[in-house]
């Protein structure tokens, strides 16, 4: 795609130059359309070497997201439910699980991914809060008892083991420092950070607390949600790493879809490649996942209810927690 504006720049240097007499120049100009002189872009098709290229980069890309893998919680959940292309939107109403399930999403990725490491870009949890989640659910322990100081100065040392030795190794939390995830262009700047071998799993906790640009200070909270939805719609084109983003919903209607419930921008979903919906029973204890999305696996419009047990979901035949 070439800017008008280059392209008489081009010319006019050409002329000037005598590499070209004039009427060459306005010949090449004529070629432009009336429409492409006002969106002011000329799309230049590809030769045949150049869409062979194109070829062979996206097959790079899509066998590198088939070996980048992440189970969705565990890898008995639901068969093929991987968290392995681009954008993952993970919904759920307020104070309805969203942190607890982002804890799960990361144990399971820290059980079964090896040599990878994830980065957390956090809005909402501290860096304490998210390892110590983390490592309950890693080592089946109630996360509400330990944070209360009902578990054993034993169960406190174990987690702290478990933080130490296996989560800070391979988990980045990104909340403070000269980085702030409440900027779009932060959040940006960490996700190419991300798209690099030895990441395997983005968790952005969550969307709605993302509200400012620092190169356009101007934009309100809903164009910001639309800017980055277009970015990580394109940065799952591009890159093989799970960006799984937690979402605010709506309380909604009867009839009312979760797109339609993600609070500032409807449209969020539609650059995502897996949407779910979280609906936790607080008075049972189990907890309803809704598939209302799913481009490769076909489980769209299934759910599955999972028991609550000491901070992490279990079901029949859960290994991989």
């Amino acid at each position: 795609m070439a800017d008008i504006k280059k392209i008489t720049q081009d010319l006019v240097h050409e002329v000037r130059e005598g590499l070209i007499t004039p009427m060459a120049a306005i010949a090449s100009f004529d070629k432009i359309t009336p429409g492409q002189i006002r969106s002011g872009r000329v799309y230049e098709q590809k030769t045949q070497l150049q869409r062979r290229e194109q070829y062979l980069e996206s097959k790079r890309v899509r066998r590198a997201i088939k070996k980048n893998q992440v189970p969705f919680i565990s890898t008995a959940f639901l068969p093929d439910l991987w968290l392995s292309q681009g954008l993952i939107v993970v919904g759920a109403k307020s104070g309805r699980a969203k942190s607890t399930t982002a804890s799960n999403v990361l144990a399971g990725f820290l059980r079964t991914v090896p040599n990878k490491t994830a980065i957390v870009i956090s809005n909402e949890e501290a860096t304490d809060a998210i390892y110590e989640r983390t490592a309950c659910v890693l080592m089946q322990i109630s996360y509400t008892d330990y944070f209360s100081g009902k578990a054993s100065s034993q169960t406190e040392a174990v987690i702290e083991e478990c933080v130490s030795d296996f989560i800070i190794p391979r988990v980045e939390v990104v909340e403070d420092g000269k980085y702030d995830m409440s900027y779009v262009d932060d959040v940006q700047s960490v996700l190419e950070t991300a798209a690099i071998d030895k990441v395997g799993l983005v968790l952005i906790d969550y969307l709605q607390c993302i509200t400012q640009s620092r190169k356009e200070p101007q934009l309100e909270s809903f164009q910001i949600s639309k800017l980055l939805g277009l970015y990580l719609k394109d940065y799952g084109k591009k890159h093989g790493v799970p960006v799984v983003c937690f979402v605010q919903l709506g309380p909604g209607s009867e009839g009312s879809t979760m797109f339609e419930r993600v609070q500032n921008d409807k449209t969020f979903c539609n650059h995502a490649f897996l949407a779910v919906e979280i609906e936790p029973d607080f008075e049972t204890l189990t907890t309803k996942f809704k598939i209302h999305k799913d481009r490769f696996s076909g489980h769209t419009g299934k759910e599955v209810i999972c028991d609550f047990v000491g901070g992490r979901y279990v079901f029949s035949g859960d290994k991989s927690l």
